[in-house]
């Protein structure tokens, strides 16, 4: 088994060397494409093409990696790494997160719109954090937030919040 700071050391590895075999294979395309004489009048277009190409390719493999973090299950290891959110804030200030998502900032933190339960006129109460007496056999990732707080749901569909370096791949 190994941890989730492993597996995503792993991962990381992992696009990097695709990255590297997908430029690699560009420079080879392109070369090729240069030496024929049909293509050297359109050449700038071709150069365009295979840009375009490679970043597909990147993008597809982000994805792919992204959905195969999601779809693993995790146990936890400990509950060491503890969360500094608030059970509680008020909406004031929104951003919108990378992937999308609407998040608060609150006390120099950004607190993801997934992690809000339920809402009260301006205050949100957020997910409830994961504790000792709470920890069963697996959970499914949904959520994961700055590399540093995790949504996690278990076989009952009861959503908790938990620090991402207690989670361990199964």
């Amino acid at each position: 088994m190994q941890s989730a700071r492993i597996s995503k050391e792993y991962r990381q590895f992992a696009f990097y060397l695709y990255t590297f075999i997908q430029v690699v294979l560009f420079v080879i395309i392109f070369s090729i494409g240069l030496s024929i004489d049909s293509l050297q009048k359109y050449w700038i277009l071709a150069l365009i093409i295979a840009v375009l190409v490679v970043l597909l390719n990147i993008f597809i493999h982000i994805k792919r990696q992204k959905n195969e973090l999601y779809k693993s299950f995790y146990i936890i290891q400990s509950l060491t790494h503890k969360l500094d959110l608030p059970s509680s804030f008020v909406k004031n200030v929104m951003l919108i997160m990378p992937d999308g998502k609407p998040a608060y900032y609150v006390e120099n933190k950004i607190i993801p719109g997934v992690f809000i339960e339920f809402l009260e006129g301006k205050r949100a109460y957020l997910i409830k954090q994961l504790t000792e007496e709470q920890c069963v056999d697996k959970f499914k990732l949904i959520y994961v937030s700055q590399k540093k707080y995790a949504l996690i749901e278990d076989e009952n569909r009861i959503r908790y919040i938990v620090h991402f370096d207690n989670l361990k791949a199964i």
